[in-house]
């Protein structure tokens, strides 16, 4: 009788060690594809793009202090940083201040941008944004090199680019001392002498555009305005200027408003060429200057603002200001008013007719600090 062989047992502890170790691999697997799953939904949603109907939830900033709007429908658009042309400026913080108007041009919302500089010195924007919905659709934003603040919105079945305000006119804190030396326009005691100034200025029949004035750029400059604007010089006077380099083939572009018959005091030249080094503001998009005719200490009451980077007058004009916003405003002006042309070659008989086409200042006032 042959001698059972017995096969060798099976080693139950191994395999049973060998299943727990596949569990545990299946189980570290099953949970990275759920995460991946989950963040890859929530990356989704947020990249999606915003509703047609989206309303603006929360303006901040993200880690690499970049400028994002949350929407309602949990979307997020991510407008970037401030350019590296701008180096030692960095946005810190931004918010809604929930301030609604309504204009020609739509509704609008306030919020507030916050930078600080490598000098730990702070600076402070109020912008008019478009209020987002069903009539203005909000779909890309962007901080262009330049520092324009630029939204991709749809609004009436049509995609057009609004663009709000410019970050790089940041050149002075905005709750910097005065300068010192008292300017010899600064007579009136109610003139506000903060290094800068915030003015809304009425367009009947567009809005209002926010306007910034540096002191610390052309002191002089600004206080010859706000003492105008103290005595309502502007009220009344309209944009009567233009020129666009695109359409009339000119070497700038820019409107022109404030000439009047009324007299105004003569404001000495701040500009480079006229022998003046501390005017560091430079004719770029939305940059208020005074203008000048061949006598550079000519200039009274005069404006002009930049619809395009005009820096080849740098030097030849006193820039003392900037559109905070409302440039869209500027911009519908630009395409109303007659150029220089237009302008000196009308006859006396149809100057009624031509000042119809004008838009009219309202007011200047200075706005209240906060």
């Amino acid at each position: 009788m042959s001698k059972k062989i017995n096969p060798k047992p099976i080693k139950k502890r191994a395999v049973s060690k060998l299943n727990k170790n596949k569990i545990l691999i299946i189980s570290i697997i099953a949970v990275v594809i759920v995460v991946g799953l989950i963040f890859g939904i929530t990356l989704a949603v947020k990249n999606r793009g915003p509703a047609d109907d989206a309303t603006l939830a929360e303006v901040k900033t993200n880690g690499f202090h970049e400028l994002v709007f949350v929407m309602s429908d949990g979307t997020e658009v991510n407008a970037g940083a401030l350019p590296s042309n701008h180096e030692g400026i960095q946005i810190i913080s931004a918010k809604r201040s929930e301030i609604v108007s309504v204009g020609t041009s739509g509704a609008t919302e306030e919020i507030r941008i916050v930078c600080e500089d490598d000098e730990n010195r702070t600076y402070e924007l109020v912008w008019n944004i478009p209020k987002f919905g069903k009539s203005c659709s909000l779909k890309t934003a962007r901080i262009s090199y330049q520092g324009v603040l630029v939204f991709t919105v749809k609004q009436n079945g049509e995609t057009k680019e609004i663009k709000q305000g410019n970050l790089l006119k940041l050149s002075t804190p905005a709750k910097e001392m005065t300068p010192s030396g008292a300017s010899d326009y600064a007579t009136d005691e109610s003139l506000d002498k903060s290094q800068t100034v915030y003015l809304d200025m009425k367009i009947k029949g567009y809005g209002t555009v926010t306007l910034a004035l540096d002191r610390g750029a052309a002191p002089k400059t600004v206080d010859a305005f706000l003492k105008l604007v103290s005595e309502k010089y502007y009220d009344g006077l309209t944009f009567n200027k233009i020129l666009d380099e695109e359409k009339y083939k000119d070497d700038n572009s820019f409107v022109l408003g404030g000439i009047s018959s009324k007299s105004a005091d003569k404001v000495e030249g701040e500009f480079a060429n006229n022998g003046y080094s501390g005017n560091y503001l430079s004719h770029k998009y939305g940059t208020l200057s005074l203008y000048h005719g061949d006598d550079m200490n000519g200039a009274t009451s005069e404006f002009f603002i930049c619809t395009a980077d005009n820096t080849d007058l740098d030097g030849k004009y006193a820039a003392f200001g900037y559109v905070v916003s409302g440039m869209n405003i500027i911009e519908k002006l630009a395409e109303l008013t007659g150029t220089f042309s237009e302008y000196d070659g009308i006859k006396s008989s149809e100057l009624e007719k031509y000042r119809a086409k004008q838009a009219t200042i309202e007011s200047i006032t200075v706005k209240e600090s906060n």
